[in-house]
């Protein structure tokens, strides 16, 4: 049996590709889900159920490592390199699939508890990690949350459901929650993009979370335009809007990574609203927050620092799409690893092996 512990909803299309191949080799598989906002409770539930999936929720690492001691899986999975299981039976092993591989610094970071494995993408990213915890085992595995993306086949039947414009090409906007450029972006924004189909995906924070009220009211001030579709807080899973953009405009994410491994241009957002705890003297802490090598990824987006300079970046990457492909086939290879579709394989051979 394989556990997946979900902290947050927007971990599933990480391990669903993985879930369903072990599924698919007989396994069976169950969800370990905290519990979020009572508000958004009914359209998680609505996202698990989908995937046939059972469920157990949970409060609290004390209650994972219950469930776990219970029912006594063959393995443990989970996604966030900040949590650490103090007492896990010794029949399970446990395994890290961080959640996303973008430009932080918490990616370099290993959990103190046991983990028997970590699946990292491409070679340059092991070697990293095994320089810098050579008492760990790492195996690379490319990164499963593309396996859905590069298999998928459902894309024009998503932008027919969208209601996307088709003599338009589509704009994927997805910002993180901090240092986030939303707030750094004028009211009528969509409206400077009307040639354009918009697909707005934020981070599940910016929707939730009174601390990021202002990036909601914004996002939702911009759904009002014709040309926008605000994916709604309950549709955790990027994957299926990826495959039917154009373009992508995000902040310093692991989504920049994601859609450049799928060979399509990408606008980073080198501007941002900071709250003052970060300005000033204090700016030194978001370097802290970001990798040291994070200005290494830069070459494979254009890189936008003013927000008045976004439209004619969009206009010329769009007539251009191709003009960065060398540096992001390259840089694709380093930080994703192979993009083949067949990760979530190589995981669940592992896993067996």
């Amino acid at each position: 049996m394989l556990f997946f512990e979900l902290l947050y909803p927007y971990y599933l299309p990480q391990y669903l590709p993985v879930a369903k191949e072990w599924l698919a080799r007989g396994g069976e598989v169950r969800f370990v889900c905290h519990h979020i906002d009572p508000e958004l409770m009914p359209g998680y539930r609505q996202a698990l159920a989908a995937t046939g999936i059972e469920v157990f929720w949970v409060s609290s690492a004390e209650q994972v490592e219950a469930l776990c001691h219970q029912h006594q899986p063959d393995w443990f999975v989970f996604g966030n390199t900040q949590q650490q299981f103090s007492s896990m039976p010794e029949a399970t092993k446990v395994a890290l699939m961080q959640h996303g591989i973008g430009p932080k610094a918490c990616y370099f970071d290993m959990p103190k508890g046991r983990v028997d494995v970590r699946f990292v993408e491409g070679q340059h990213r092991l070697r990293q990690l095994q320089a810098r915890y050579p008492e760990h085992r790492f195996v690379d595995t490319g990164y499963a949350k593309l396996d859905s993306i590069v298999n998928a086949d459902n894309s024009e039947r998503l932008k027919h459901t969208l209601g996307l414009d088709a003599a338009k090409p589509t704009l994927l906007y997805a910002p993180t929650f901090f240092p986030s450029s939303i707030e750094a972006l004028p009211r009528d924004w969509p409206q400077q993009l009307s040639a354009y189909n918009m697909i707005i995906k934020p981070h599940y924070f910016s929707l939730t979370k009174k601390r990021y009220r202002n990036q909601s009211q914004r996002l939702h001030a911009w759904a009002k335009y014709p040309n926008v579709h605000l994916v709604p807080v309950a549709d955790q899973d990027i994957t299926a809007y990826m495959s039917v953009a154009d373009l992508l405009v995000s902040d310093a994410s692991s989504t920049l990574l994601e859609f450049a491994a799928l060979d399509k241009p990408v606008i980073w957002c080198d501007f941002y609203h900071l709250r003052w705890t970060y300005r000033g003297p204090l700016k030194f802490r978001l370097k802290q927050r970001m990798a040291p090598e994070l200005n290494q990824y830069k070459p494979l987006a254009t890189v936008v620092e003013r927000p008045g300079d976004l439209a004619g970046a969009i206009a010329h990457q769009l007539a251009n799409p191709g003009q960065l492909r060398d540096v992001r086939h390259s840089l694709t290879a380093q930080l994703v690893g192979r993009v083949d579709g067949q990760c979530s394989h190589r995981v669940v051979d592992c896993l067996l092996s």
